[in-house]
């Protein structure tokens, strides 16, 4: 109902990742975002496969697998997350285990933003309209960066005239996902997750 991981699915995930383990004849790599971070980063409580590392966004870890690599992948708006990823990060370094802290900044809605983050459902020609709107409303500041949090703002009236196919719902639009990575509070991204699996597979 919360659209979190919890502790009630540890025992299902643990299950199934114990049926697999015997198949997985390479390093296994696990990546979670928010709840999903905390998951993997606490080494998947319950299972005896054996993690080469992870990648944790937008989450600091509850129980921290100390023997495990990690990266953490934190946004730079939310401040408590990001202090407790760069402690995580400090505890593994000083158990000489490899790990990275990478911190994102908020993004600048440039004219082919939703272009570049949603691919060819919007034209460059449609991408910088909705740019354009967005300044026009004073919802990007001169700079292209959203001046509030689009999860409390009313960008929607100004975007439905240019959404295809898209309802614009929370948690389910992608126009609405890629702004809240552009504000850069408490996202899931792609962001930095190809240089995270680089750092951990250049030791596997």
């Amino acid at each position: 109902h919360s659209k979190c991981w919890s502790a009630e699915d540890e025992k299902p995930v643990a299950d199934v990742l114990n049926e697999l383990k015997d198949l997985l004849r390479v390093p296994v790599f696990a990546l979670g975002a928010s709840s999903g971070g905390m998951f993997v980063s606490s080494n998947l409580p319950g299972t005896d496969l054996k993690l080469s590392g992870y990648v944790s966004e937008i989450a600091a870890p509850r129980r921290l697998a100390e023997s495990v690599p990690a990266v953490f992948i934190t946004m730079n708006r939310d401040s408590r997350t990001d202090e407790k990823a760069a402690q995580a990060v400090e505890r593994l370094g000083d158990l000489g285990v490899r790990s990275k802290h990478t911190r994102l900044e908020p993004l600048s809605l440039v004219a082919s933003f939703f272009t570049d983050r949603i691919g060819e459902t919007y034209s460059s020609e449609r991408s910088s309209l909705m740019v354009q709107a967005l300044h026009r409303q004073s919802f990007l500041s001169s700079d292209g960066r959203l001046t509030e949090d689009p999860r409390r703002t009313n960008w929607r009236s100004i975007l439905r005239e240019q959404a295809v196919d898209d309802k614009l719902i929370a948690d389910a639009s992608p126009i609405s996902e890629v702004l809240n990575v552009a504000w850069g509070y408490h996202e899931m991204t792609r962001d930095g997750v190809a240089e995270a699996l680089d750092f951990l597979l250049s030791e596997n």
